[in-house]
């Protein structure tokens, strides 16, 4: 029986256990979900017993589900990183990944995990992550090829030459402002809020994305006042330390940059912000797409543990 089994099944089985949701793994294999209930059924038949719980609510492991999953997960990886590792040693992939992250927020929270696995899975290989800045111009520096691709903020420019591959991370939308600016008590604003007072602008960042941080119009048609030019983090909030400016933002940019004199306060109503990879199309190296097929394989078990 064993000997014609589906290496989909235990995909399958492995994905819903990790996910405890069958739509959610039907995304992760690019599956129909309806395919994915297929392949466990089938792997349930062959062992004669159900592996999961499932109502109209929740999905969970049975049992005999969860000594089968922490059976079966370390010798589904160890197969994996066999197969790989020869692939590797056939394909002759090796070299270097040149990644722009364009602001430390631009990563996502698990770049340099998606780094150390690549770099584990393909021995031959290293990631040379370099921080820009938008003043540095990072669209022309990777079409001039300095950079396989960059970790840079959505959208990016409607460009034919671009392609926009995996989305690191999807943030929720913040303004920093002074401890005792006005807005700093509130529980929450809106950009309709925003328009009452001057903003930041980042003139050397993609139209797009400046109009996506710093939008020109509130969703009540007054004009948001973009009135101080910068060009770092740093710069924004000390402007927005003074209380001469409110800084609209991401909520992951907290993590990396502070100051002891701002609170922020959540945006409500405006859709959040998604920062991803962005790299010339037709031009990755065979490195370089091995990392982005790393990064879109991943990312999703990654962003999972974070639930």
């Amino acid at each position: 029986m064993w000997e014609s089994i589906d290496l989909q099944e235990v995909r399958a089985f492995l994905m819903v256990a990790a996910e405890l949701h069958f739509g959610r793994a039907a995304e992760r294999m690019c599956l129909t979900q309806s395919r994915v209930s297929q392949l466990v059924r089938s792997l349930e038949g062959r062992l004669g017993s159900q592996l999961f719980d499932r109502n109209s609510r929740r999905v969970q492991l049975t049992p005999l589900g969860t000594y089968l999953h922490d059976r079966l997960e370390p010798a589904y990886g160890a197969l994996r990183a066999a197969l790989d590792d020869t692939r590797n040693m056939m394909t002759g992939t090796a070299g270097t990944v040149r990644v722009g992250v364009v602001l430390q927020s631009s990563a996502g929270p698990h770049l340099l995990s998606l780094v150390r696995i690549f770099e584990q899975r393909y021995p031959q290989c290293t990631v040379h992550l370099v921080e820009l800045t938008y003043r540095t111009e990072p669209y022309e520096l990777l079409r001039g090829g300095e950079f396989d691709m960059l970790a840079i903020r959505l959208p990016a420019p409607d460009d034919a030459g671009l392609m926009v591959g995996p989305v690191l991370s999807t943030d929720s939308r913040i303004l920093i402002v002074a401890k005792d600016h006005p807005l700093a008590g509130r529980e929450s604003v809106t950009l309709n809020d925003v328009a009452d007072y001057a903003t930041l602008d980042v003139p050397t960042a993609p139209k797009e994305v400046r109009d996506e941080i710093f939008p020109p119009r509130a969703p009540n048609g007054r004009p948001i006042r973009r009135t101080v030019a910068v060009n770092s983090v740093g710069e924004a909030l000390t402007h927005a330390a003074r209380g001469t400016v409110v800084y609209p933002t991401v909520g992951l940019i907290l993590r990396y940059y502070q100051h002891p004199d701002v609170v922020s306060v959540p945006i409500v109503g405006a859709p959040p912000s998604r920062a991803g990879l962005v790299w010339r199309t037709g031009q990755l190296s065979v490195a370089a797409q091995a990392f982005a097929d790393v990064v879109a394989e991943e990312l999703p078990r990654l962003l999972g543990n974070d639930s």
